[in-house]
């Protein structure tokens, strides 16, 4: 009887040791296979980096890095294929600064082309970059919000107030997440007087609660020495008398 217990008790023992030897390599075994399928439940793991893309990302750092917009805006770009792609999301990233960098000093004729790059690349580089750090994606949604402001102001009419609901979709969502940044308040405020004063196809009711929000916006601390933000201001308090909005 102690000689079966022994043997029984033997047996247990290196089966334990069997599943622990087991629990303790399959990791290995796992990662010496990334083509496996994941673990049930497994959450997807990182995109796989092209080293072409990597090469790119370098050399577009670098001319940025020597104000070279005009080669940056000819670099070709590939679409981005998913959403976690930070390298190909930068990569558009730093093409839309290079474009609205073009716009400021082009041709007025000329601006149209690079702001739509601007906004284009500046969409696609938030499209792909869900999974960078939230302090670098919010500095993309301040350079597209801008690169829309830019945009808004030389497209034809036809086009004007489409630009305008884009501004204000994004100068909002600025506003989330920095209420107190004057820029978000800037662009928020402006998006809101177009409305009213250019688009106009609001009710009476509407179009006095945008100009008193933009109001609002304007006249909260911390201001901004940028001459629009008082012309803005002027322009807003104009547009409220205009419209009835103000008991004189």
């Amino acid at each position: 009887m102690t000689q079966v217990s022994f043997a029984h008790s033997a047996n247990r023992t290196r089966a334990s040791l069997r599943r622990t030897v087991t629990l303790l390599f399959l990791p290995l075994v796992l990662a010496a296979c990334p083509n496996g399928p994941p673990a049930p439940g497994a959450a997807a793991g990182p995109t796989t980096v092209n080293p072409v893309a990597v090469r790119r990302l370098d050399n577009l750092k670098s001319m940025a890095a020597s104000r070279d917009w005009a080669g940056i805006r000819a670099v070709e770009m590939s679409d981005c294929d998913d959403p976690q792609d930070a390298v190909c999301g930068e990569s558009h990233a730093i093409r839309a600064l290079a474009c609205r960098k073009l716009a400021t000093g082009a041709a007025p004729g000329a601006r149209l082309s690079f702001l739509n790059c601007a906004v284009t690349d500046g969409r696609a580089a938030l499209a792909a970059g869900t999974a960078v750090p939230a302090e670098r994606r919010f500095d993309w949604e301040h350079e597209l919000a801008w690169a829309l402001f830019d945009r808004r102001q030389v497209v034809p009419r036809t086009t004007l107030c489409a630009d305008n609901v884009a501004l204000s979709e994004q100068a909002d969502l600025l506003l989330r997440h920095r209420p107190n940044l004057p820029d978000a308040r800037f662009l928020a405020a402006s998006a809101r007087f177009v409305n009213v004063a250019e688009c106009g196809a609001v009710p009476p009711s509407v179009a006095c609660a945008d100009l008193a929000h933009a109001a609002a916006l304007l006249t909260s601390s911390p201001g901004s020495a940028d001459p629009r933000w008082s012309s803005l201001a002027a322009a807003v308090h104009l547009q409220q008398r205009d419209s009835q909005c103000l008991r004189i």
